[in-house]
């Protein structure tokens, strides 16, 4: 179908603009990361998978583009270069995975039994994303304005990499959800309070990923044999990119202006609370106590960089004070400014 191509095409260009004005827009940021990193012969994991995950993505828009814009090929060269755009697709959204596992390990107290888990079920997913689109026997196309395509008469077999990253995705997102709302009682969150620990502990980055992998996969299946199953493929592969670079940039950026953030909750129909501590949006205690009338309990959430140690400065620390009786709770906070700040150096 000619529209469903012309759309497919409007939405390359789409996910081509997102991606370079996010590309743009980050990049002092990800100047500034890897002007700390410890020289070129040490870089850090979170900087390979940075470099990993933002240009294999770009590489793979750049090839999509080329593929679909361009007006030169022949049958032959359109032979040796049909097969780039699915390798590079895969390979972003492995390093994207990448990205996730380990900040998800971060979240869950860096758990080596999860850390194990995800990298295993992480490797035999990423395989059969390799394999599905790749070794699975396709043929060229060569369009009628002289581009480059992925001939779909016979089906996509692209279907079982959205399927495997939609499977990865949910199990990063339970794990996460898990993690952080253990032991809290929802009923007690203020908005503010959740759409808080949801940004910084950037589960709203896995949602984001993810809706997009189910989009891609609905297509796919639905579409399997026609141009519309390819419409949001580059869109989503702009997202991905986008999205998991920026976990690791914007803890980055929050080195440099650590915050605390202390998280108490008045305990349903029992007179205590329970108090979460953080660190860089990952849960490291929690507890519950019974109080008196009087009594207080406080807490820091502190948020380091969990790659670079931070810098001294001045850093704002909100400290939240819960007071409970039997007949009512009352929540005072306020913000302090302090000198210093500690640091702590972790994988990511």
């Amino acid at each position: 179908m000619v529209s469903a191509v012309v759309a497919a095409n409007y939405l390359k260009i789409a996910g081509a603009s997102i991606f370079a004005f996010d590309y743009f827009q980050t990049l002092p940021a990800e100047i500034r990361f890897y002007k700390r990193q410890n020289g070129i012969l040490h870089l850090s994991m979170a900087c390979w998978l940075l470099i990993s995950v933002r240009y294999l993505g770009m590489t793979a828009i750049l090839l999509a583009m080329v593929g679909g814009f361009a007006t030169t090929f022949t049958r032959e060269s359109c032979e040796n270069f049909f097969l780039t755009v699915p390798v590079f697709k895969v390979l972003a959204a492995v390093a994207s995975q990448g990205v996730f596992i380990f900040r998800t390990y971060a979240i869950c107290g860096r758990n080596r039994t999860i850390l194990w888990f995800l990298l295993i079920f992480g490797g035999l997913l990423s395989v059969a994303e390799i394999v599905a689109p790749v070794v699975v026997p396709r043929n060229a196309k060569l369009g009628p304005t002289g581009n480059c395509i992925s001939d779909l008469s016979k089906g996509s077999t692209s279907w079982i990499q959205y399927l495997c990253q939609v499977i990865f995705d949910v199990v990063i997102l339970g794990l996460t959800f898990d993690r952080l709302f253990r032991g809290i009682d929802r009923k007690f969150l203020t908005h503010s309070e959740l759409t808080r620990m949801f940004w910084e502990s950037q589960i709203m980055y896995f949602i984001a990923v993810t809706v997009m992998n189910i989009l891609n996969l609905i297509f796919f299946i639905k579409f399997n044999k026609s141009s519309e199953s390819t419409m949001f493929a580059t869109l989503g592969m702009a997202i991905t990119a986008i999205f998991s670079s920026h976990v690791i940039l914007d803890l980055h950026e929050i080195t440099h202006g650590p915050r605390s953030y202390s998280l108490t909750v008045p305990h349903l129909n029992a007179n205590g609370i329970h108090t979460t501590t953080f660190r860089n949006g990952e849960v490291v205690d929690r507890q519950f106590r019974v109080v008196g009338p009087d009594d207080t309990k406080t807490d820091s959430y502190r948020m380091d960089n969990l790659d670079i140690a931070s810098n001294p400065g001045i850093h704002v620390h909100r400290e939240v004070v819960a007071m409970v009786d039997s007949d009512q709770t009352s929540v005072h906070s306020w913000e302090k400014r302090q000198a210093g700040g500690d640091s702590k150096k972790s994988p990511i």
